[in-house]
């Protein structure tokens, strides 16, 4: 019995016939699960391979594209963005040590004056604008060197590593060279109708601008700032830093280097690696251009001298007014008395009006003009500028030595003339739609900055408005 019931088995259940409708289903399943596991994987390859080539496009491809050229020299879109970084950092680190100096002083006074130099620091960091001066100094670098070569000019690796040294204040074969001091002018012998022109408490000063407020006078500067400038950070605390023995091939001993390239690294993403390179390529452009004004110069052959006119004048904003005082002046009347009385110009008005030497291209036109064309001691009708109505007395006219920072000004003007001339003999090409979109917003401004501007703008006295003597 048990062995019969051993051999009885339960029978299995034959599978579900499947109907040619089903085996159809299954099958576009399976078929659809394949193409969505191929479609996956095929959106993962694409998005990675458009993430690679956003990356190698970036860092390779666009990178090396040109930014400009110069006839066949081309400006690379890397050295140009590493450029700006450079010299965005180098902007950042003197509004930071700006900012720590005026943490450690309390004086509202001397804080509105930090916040100040920091705003311009901010003005300069535009980033189009920036990255615009940047690409125009480099491709002046180009032309410079360019016709250095014409002149058999070649800066040597002895001559970058001194200027390197110097950059830092470590000289390793020497001492730094001079600072410049200003020759004084002699003053000038008066005549007999000078002496009766002048009171005798006035003395005419050289100046190397005709007043000291160019708003409210007819001065007109002129920009004469070279644009390969390199202002590097100077010490916290210079008399501190213990400079090591180095060998000649070793300037990296500097304290003062490693704090500036620590500095760079940790505050502004600059590592040593492009902070030397760019600060190398800075410092050669600078030497070229250095050696290269040198010998333009010397073949211009400057004057150091130039006719300068000191003159004083009344000036009111309404021209009828202008026309009563120069009436009044002709009849005699003392101009001092009416310069006081009546002249908008506070910078001068009280000293007789007096503006002192002056040479060409200091003042407006209309009122440079005027004042050349004066004989000692004459006034002029009412002369209109952009500032009002001038009544101009010339106290004297002359051949004057210029001083030795006007002369540098001169220098710096004349080579900037031959630098443009000689710009024009080559193709430049810039490709300007391109600088807002690659040129670096980094290192960024940091907001700690804006909120000490901020409040010490706030803290600042309100300044006491002085309003002009109204006309009679």
């Amino acid at each position: 019995m048990y062995r019969q019931n051993m051999a009885i088995k339960t029978p299995k259940t034959p599978p579900p016939t499947l109907t040619k409708k089903h085996q159809a289903k299954m099958q576009r399943e399976q078929m659809w699960r394949r193409w969505l596991i191929i479609g996956t994987v095929v959106v993962l390859v694409l998005v990675v391979g458009i993430l690679l080539y956003g990356l190698v496009f970036q860092t390779l491809i666009q990178a090396n594209q040109p930014i400009a050229s110069v006839d066949n020299q081309k400006i690379s879109t890397r050295s140009w963005q590493n450029r700006v970084r450079f010299q965005r950092a180098n902007l950042l680190s003197n509004a930071q040590q700006t900012y720590q100096f005026a943490q450690a002083f309390n004086d509202p006074s001397f804080q509105a004056s930090f916040a100040s130099q920091m705003q311009q620091v901010k003005l300069q960091l535009d980033s189009i604008s920036l990255g615009t001066q940047v690409l125009n100094t480099m491709l002046d670098d180009i032309v410079i060197q360019n016709e250095a070569a014409k002149k058999n000019i070649v800066i040597s690796e002895t001559e970058l590593n001194k200027s390197f040294e110097e950059t830092f204040g470590y000289f390793l074969a020497g001492t730094p060279t001079a600072q410049l001091t200003e020759t004084p002018i002699p003053t000038s012998t008066l005549s007999s109708l000078q002496m009766t022109l002048i009171p005798p408490t006035s003395t005419p000063q050289p100046t190397e601008t005709a007043s000291a407020n160019a708003e409210t006078t007819a001065t007109q500067q002129v920009d004469q700032t070279p644009t390969a400038t390199l202002i590097l950070p100077t010490p916290a605390n210079p008399t501190a830093t213990s400079l090591p023995t180095a060998t000649p091939d070793k300037v990296e001993g500097s304290e003062y280097y490693k704090q500036t390239v620590s500095n760079f690294d940790t505050s502004f993403g600059v590592n040593e690696t492009e902070f030397r390179a760019t600060l190398l390529q800075i410092l050669k452009a600078q030497l070229y251009r250095n050696k290269v004004q040198e010998t333009v110069l010397s073949e211009l052959d400057l004057s150091k001298t130039e006719p300068q006119v000191w003159a004083r004048h009344i000036l009111v904003a309404d021209e009828q007014q202008a026309k009563d005082i120069y009436d009044r002046l002709q009849k005699g009347e003392d101009f001092c008395k009416l310069a006081a009385e009546f002249s908008t110009d506070e910078s001068n008005k009280n000293t007789c009006g007096d503006l002192n030497w002056f040479g060409k291209n200091q003042m407006a036109t209309e009122f440079e003009t005027a004042a050349f064309a004066l004989k000692v001691g004459e006034i002029s009708q009412p002369v209109k500028t952009q500032f009002g109505y001038h009544i101009i007395q010339s106290l004297g006219n002359e051949e004057r030595p210029l001083t030795d920072s006007a002369y540098q000004s001169l220098q710096l003007t004349k080579f900037q003339e031959w630098l443009d001339g000689r710009k024009a003999d080559y193709t430049i090409e810039t490709k300007d739609d391109l600088i807002p979109l690659r040129v670096p917003t980094e290192p960024a401004w940091p907001a700690i900055f804006d909120s000490f501007i901020t409040q010490a703008q706030q803290q600042q006295p309100t300044p006491v408005v002085v309003e002009p003597t109204p006309a009679p």
